[in-house]
């Protein structure tokens, strides 16, 4: 029976570990501000904007160095 039980909760913890995109989206807004504003905002080297702005992005983007 206890092995049953841990076959099932690691099962479990392997099929749902990647729901969260399914409850929160493949998409987040960001805040992006500056001083002084209006500033030029570029996602992957194309003009979004300028701030202050919220800018959706992918959730999956790599990590950038920060300016």
């Amino acid at each position: 029976m206890k092995r049953i039980f841990n076959i099932a909760a690691v099962s479990a913890t392997l099929l749902l570990s990647g729901c969260a995109t399914i409850f929160t989206g493949t998409k987040q807004t960001v805040q992006i501000n500056s001083n002084p504003p209006a500033a030029t905002i570029e996602v992957d080297g194309v003009k979004a904007g300028v701030t202050p702005m919220a800018v959706p992005l992918k959730k999956d983007l790599p990590d950038r160095p920060s300016l």
